[in-house]
């Protein structure tokens, strides 16, 4: 699986999964950033369970995507669908959210979303366990862009949760952005 990406200063860059990798891994850390800014409408016992749910789904997601029977399947194909995955995850957060519901009825959404965001992650990092220099520094630039972004939409968007609602919309958006590049990258592959 190769993703190209022109990252400007750095110039045209060619690593596997680079693009995919740091977008999977900045979904997260933008998701646990909306539930630190969102603690006093949920609660700081809420808020740290649901990041505890986030964190562990999405170690799952990563331990689950290195067993046997899914690393034969091809690459592309498990990238796609963990960011399916995650885009439903988010989405279900979203309408929980949207909805009014209280902070249980999120953990499920959050759970698909992080174990998702996993499963792509760990499938477009592959067997390598250091990224070069120039990934990583893509990795961090792209998670500190979609945490910056995240933060703008909710602060801006609407006051209280609805800026929330807002927010994760970019977030379900982004998880829907790396299963299209996926799915480009294996229409380019045939």
């Amino acid at each position: 699986m190769s993703l190209y990406i022109n990252n400007g200063a750095l110039g045209a860059m060619e690593h596997t999964g680079t693009a995919a990798s740091a977008l999977a891994l900045s979904v997260p850390v933008a998701a646990g950033a909306l539930l630190l800014g969102a603690e006093s409408l949920l609660g700081i016992g809420a808020t740290l369970m649901l990041l505890t749910a986030l964190a562990l789904a999405f170690l799952g997601g990563a331990a689950l995507a290195r067993r046997q029977p899914l690393r034969n399947r091809p690459a592309l194909a498990m990238l796609r669908y963990g960011f399916l995955l995650a885009a439903a995850g988010w989405l279900l957060t979203l309408l929980m959210l949207f909805g009014g519901h209280d902070w249980p009825a999120l953990l499920a959404g959050i759970a698909l979303g992080g174990l998702g965001q996993g499963v792509a992650y760990r499938t477009a990092v592959g067997e390598k366990a250091a990224f070069a220099v120039a990934c990583r520094l893509t990795t961090v630039v792209t998670s500190v862009a979609v945490v910056v972004a995240v933060s703008l939409v909710q602060t801006y968007a609407a006051p209280g949760i609805k800026g929330a609602c807002f927010a994760l919309a970019l977030l379900v958006d982004l998880a829907l952005l790396g299963a299209l590049m996926a799915r480009i990258a294996e229409r380019d592959r045939e």
